[in-house]
């Protein structure tokens, strides 16, 4: 059965330059504790020439109860370089992983 289910997600700002600052905020349910988690945030851009996958950091890493619990994420910006602006303006996905243990 899911570990996870995600309740709520919050992103922004929205409608400006992808490299700005991201704040993330998610509420989800744990079906059971999870020892040792974290938190991981990616942004990908993916296209027929490449996939590029920035890290744009981690949680701090904890126990985590079962039952209802939020997690807020943000960074400054996000590391574009090396991306063409083309690519950057049709393809883009933020992922958040729940690693645990």
């Amino acid at each position: 059965s899911d570990v996870l289910e995600l309740l709520d997600v919050e992103v922004g700002p929205s409608d400006c330059d992808v490299s700005r600052e991201v704040e993330l905020s998610m509420t989800f349910n744990l079906s059971r504790p999870l020892r040792d988690a974290l938190w991981e945030v990616q942004f990908m851009v993916d296209s027929v020439d490449a996939r590029i996958v920035k890290v744009l950091g981690r949680t701090p890493r904890g126990d985590l109860p079962a039952g209802e619990s939020s997690v807020d994420f943000s960074v400054e910006h996000i590391d574009v370089s090396g991306v063409r602006p083309s690519v950057l303006a049709n393809v883009g996905l933020l992922m958040a992983t729940l690693v645990a243990g």
